[in-house]
Parts: C-alpha cells; sequence; structure tokens
C-alpha cells in the first residue's frame, strides 16, 4: 500500500490552488438577494484583466517561507475539502471570506503586503459621513 507524503506550500503555490468545491445544500434559497445601490461613477470592462493578472502575478517576487502542508496520496483525508453546506447567501458568502481569507491573509503577511480580508460593515468607513 502506498505512504501517505505532505506537500508543503508556499504563497505562491497557496494561490494557485483551486478553492474546494462548494457543497450546495438540496434545502437551499433560490430568490435573489440584490440590494438597492447608489453608485456614483463609471463601471466599465477591466481591458486586459486576465493577462494584467498573469503578468502581476509573474513578476512578483515571491516569498519561499512555508505556509501551509498537507497530506496527500491514498486515502488522505485533510481540511481543505469543503465540509458544511451552504443554503443560502449569507452561507456562500462566509464559505468563500473564509476560504478565501486564510489563503489570501497568509499570502499577504509572507508577501509583507499591508491588505486583510473581510467583511465589508467590518471595514471603516471610506469617508467621513458615509451612511451606508
Amino acid at each position: 500500500m502506498a505512504m501517505a507524503t505532505t506537500a508543503v506550500f508556499n504563497s505562491r503555490d497557496l494561490l494557485l490552488q483551486p478553492l474546494p468545491d462548494l457543497n450546495i445544500s438540496p434545502r437551499r434559497t433560490t430568490s435573489h438577494a440584490l440590494h438597492r445601490v447608489h453608485f456614483v461613477g463609471v463601471l466599465q470592462p477591466w481591458a486586459n484583466f486576465e493577462s494584467d493578472v498573469m503578468n502581476t502575478f509573474n513578476a512578483q517576487t515571491w516569498s519561499l517561507q512555508h505556509l501551509d502542508s498537507r497530506i496527500t496520496g491514498p486515502a488522505a483525508v485533510g481540511s481543505v475539502d469543503e465540509e458544511q453546506v451552504a443554503p443560502n447567501e449569507r452561507g456562500v458568502q462566509g464559505s468563500l471570506e473564509g476560504r478565501a481569507g486564510l489563503v489570501l491573509g497568509a499570502a499577504f503577511r509572507a508577501q509583507q503586503l499591508d491588505l486583510v480580508m473581510g467583511d465589508p460593515r467590518g471595514a471603516s468607513p471610506p469617508y467621513r459621513g458615509y451612511l451606508r
């Protein structure tokens, strides 16, 4: 029988890993949760978005600090698979923020970037007197 092995990940490796599949509950919300938003400004597609992202990613000097390790191989069980169900928008948002936040937060720290992930309701207002 083959032995399980350990894979070690640095920030670049972690960012290249796909998010786990979303475990959607059979009992779930089927309506949308769109909110009235007042947007002031010009909104347009970002020309060359994918190539800009790839160029920025490839231009980074990546920290080699080990941030994560996972057991791989036959019958390996780990904490990267989604084990909770997401029945509504809040569950989907929480799952995304939790999973992406862990990886991005670790990568940001390793790259010495002062960035954090989170719910916008926890952020400081963008300007004094902001009402929403």
